[in-house]
């Protein structure tokens, strides 16, 4: 789970351990056999990386149903995606499972700031920038002007890397570390940067690197 942030106890908070959502969603769509084969093996956002071969040699999933749910994007989307605000982070294995989906499987990279109050609840989402295929070009103070604007002590970055290595680059490092020196300045803690990718994530707070 890595290094888990101080949290609020009685908030809600996403856990890896939560059931797999959507079981009554996905029944109506291929039949609840189906749908429970489905969701012993995989998460809901799994399904957009399968390909058809992978569905039907499972139980109860024929080359229709197979189709059925490769055509599924935006209803795993709404399956998926869950509105942020309020929501209590504890750990890097929390963001991934928020985020994962929504964008790891994006062709250009994107780079968001979460703001947090005092218990580690989501205040705010931000998209700071959008770039191209392996670079986003990112402005410190633009990311710590959200935490200002908020009153927030603390914040958590995410980026994603559509090439599918979450691995950080030698400019992700000196962003980090430029976003972080600047936090500082400000009273603003950065609990995280977090980079996803579509199987993995890399989380600088569980290297040791903030």
């Amino acid at each position: 789970m890595g290094i888990r942030y101080v949290r609020d106890e009685g908030g809600t908070r996403m856990s890896a351990s939560k059931d797999t959502p959507g079981m009554a969603a996905l029944s109506t769509v291929i039949g609840r056999r189906a749908a429970k084969e489905v969701l012993s093996r995989y998460r809901l956002s799994d399904l957009l990386y399968l390909d058809k071969r992978s569905l039907v040699t499972m139980r109860y999933i024929g080359p229709r149903r197979a189709e059925t749910i490769l055509a599924l994007p935006k209803l795993l989307h709404q399956m998926v995606c869950k509105p942020t605000e309020g929501l209590s982070i504890s750990c890097s294995q929390d963001v991934y499972e928020l985020y994962r989906f929504r964008m790891a499987a994006l062709p250009m990279e994107q780079f968001l700031v979460l703001t947090l109050n005092t218990r580690n609840r989501i205040l705010s989402e931000e998209l700071c920038a959008a770039g191209g295929i392996n670079t986003v070009h990112v402005q410190p103070l633009e990311v710590i002007r959200q935490a200002v604007l908020r009153s927030a002590p603390s914040i958590i970055c995410i980026h994603n890397h559509p090439s599918g290595d979450p691995t950080p680059s030698p400019e992700d490092r000196i962003l980090t570390e430029r976003i972080s020196q600047a936090a500082s300045l400000l009273g603003v803690r950065m609990l995280d940067h977090v980079i996803l990718a579509s199987q993995s994530y890399y989380s600088f707070s569980d290297a040791g690197a903030l």
